[in-house]
């Protein structure tokens, strides 16, 4: 009934559809009483009511026709109620009938019609299984099949909307029949939203999905676990659920979930399903019962309605009357400005990490190490390109029993290679920088403090004069790498010439 007000207050007509003659002229009288106080209320102020298509009921299909603001006198042609039983598809198309002949159209259809029972499943009965069920999953199918010709035939089209439940994506037990309707009330709307879009309809179907809300339902349900019921915690106020209703009656969206902890049960079963729904299952024993008893044979709703059954609030504290996740998704401009934030703010951090290592790269700390290196490379392939360009001692002829040359092993001629490439290494070992101590790293970090007797801060030139001296120290030490390589090749060359020279003499003398 929470949505009934809602909308009444803010100028739309809306017709409450209930079981109960009794019950629905009640809510019919408390949402005209609601309705005028509010705009009395604005009228004091100075100000008028916002009028917005919609639609409201309780227990029951709703729907209601765009209109502004009415004087008091026109309450009674406003807010109208009308008695049908949901299960029962002729009173529900006989409902969208008088609509439509008595206002011309239907902007908002509302299915909302739900019953329950807390029992196990070898607990529940067929006949209360199917009960739950028809009202649950068929009467709003029944209201669907009422509405759907009339939001599709009229000018500018409508909104049909479908009130689930978090249950219908993420079970609980004792309500294994209320689970089944509200995930068939999902597959139902995901059906209808793909045939609208293919015809190119100009309707709106949008799912509802309250976590645990403060209703009556917990008071007024059939329960068989010897206790009377309670809504797994956290427990959201109830007309949070009729402003998402109300905001989907004015803006097409696929689906609205009403709580935070709604938001966050359906991200951990896309992350988790199995620790999720173990944790349900847990919560959903442990929190669901009351420390009130109440019997199976006590009266409710399932069947028959109760009285008091149009009250607005349950009676569970206490109750959360905000909820972010919620608000954003009914403010798209708040959420659009909180998301190019967290992007400023992602590129923010990345900038100044892609500056620090250019920063670093553009250092000595950086290049010195790293040209080391380039020189070790370049220097082991000079070496080992003069080593291989020189003769094996077993290609020169012996002209004795003695041999001229000794004829080294391989492992000799293996060691002379690493001890070459080791010698180079060994003499770039001052130009590589050392691991630094966690002492001298966190002194390195701590910021410089000027003392009067501290030394004074280096000057510009002095460290444009102590960068030119390490690249001097890096020119000099390539020119000293380079020298080493064309002394090694002179003395290959010497030793070449000497072999020769050798042979000719050996040969003049046999001659």
């Amino acid at each position: 009934m929470e949505t009934a007000m809602l909308m009444a207050e803010n100028g739309a007509r809306v017709i409450i559809v209930g079981r109960n003659q009794e019950g629905l002229d009640e809510a019919v009288t408390k949402v005209r009483s609601h309705a005028q106080m509010t705009m009395m209320e604005r009228m004091q102020e100075g100000g008028n009511g916002d009028g917005f298509s919609g639609m409201a009921g309780s227990q029951s299909t709703m729907t209601s026709v765009e209109t502004g603001g009415a004087p008091y006198t026109e309450m009674e042609d406003k807010i109208v109620g009308m008695e049908a039983d949901v299960t029962n598809f002729e009173q529900v198309k006989s409902v969208a009938d008088q609509v439509v002949q008595r206002f011309g159209r239907i902007d908002t259809w509302v299915n909302l019609a739900a019953v329950s029972e807390w029992a196990l499943f070898e607990d529940t009965s067929p006949d209360e299984f199917h009960r739950i069920i028809e009202v649950n999953l068929l009467g709003q199918a029944y209201g669907a099949m009422a509405s759907l010709p009339y939001l599709k035939q009229q000018t500018g089209g409508g909104a049909l909307i479908f009130v689930s439940s978090i249950a219908g994506r993420a079970p609980i037990p004792y309500q294994s029949a209320y689970n089944a309707s509200k995930h068939g009330v999902l597959g139902l709307v995901e059906t209808l939203r793909q045939e609208v879009k293919y015809t190119e309809s100009p309707v709106s179907v949008t799912a509802i999905l309250p976590a645990s809300v403060s209703t009556p339902m917990f008071e007024k349900a059939r329960t068989k676990i010897g206790v009377e019921p309670e809504p797994i915690k956290p427990v959201y106020e109830v007309r949070m659920a009729a402003r998402a209703i109300a905001y989907a009656a004015q803006h097409p969206v696929r689906e609205l979930i009403v709580g935070d902890s709604g938001y966050m049960i359906t991200f951990m079963r896309r992350l988790a399903p199995t620790l999720t729904s173990n944790y349900l299952g847990a919560a959903g024993f442990r929190q669901q019962r009351s420390q009130e008893f109440k019997s199976s044979q006590a009266p409710d709703n399932l069947y028959e309605h109760v009285s008091e059954e149009t009250q607005v609030e349950g009676e569970y504290t206490p109750v959360k009357k905000v909820s972010p996740l919620t608000w954003f998704s009914t403010h798209p401009k708040a959420r659009m400005a909180l998301y190019g934030a967290l992007l400023a703010g992602l590129g923010v951090l990345v900038g100044r990490r892609v500056v620090n290592i250019r920063r670093e790269r553009l250092s000595w700390r950086y290049k010195l190490p790293r040209q080391a290196k380039r020189f070790t490379r370049q220097a082991s392939k000079t070496a080992e390109k003069a080593l291989s360009g020189m003769p094996s001692p077993s290609d020169i002829p012996v002209v004795s029993r003695m041999p001229m040359f000794h004829k080294k092993t391989p492992m000799e001629r293996i060691s002379d290679r690493l001890s070459k490439v080791g010698a180079g290494i060994i003499a770039l070992i001052p130009f590589i920088p050392q691991k630094k101590s966690a002492a001298r790293r966190i002194t390195d970090r701590l910021p410089e403090v000027s003392m009067p007797w501290s030394p004074s801060k280096p000057s510009t030139l002095d460290r444009l004069t102590l960068s030119h001296q390490r690249q001097a120290a890096i020119y000099r030490f390539a020119r000293q790498s380079s020298k080493v390589m064309e002394k090694m090749d002179k003395q290959r060359k010497d030793t070449l010439k000497k072999a020769s020279r050798t042979m000719t003499e050996v040969g003049d003398r046999r001659k």
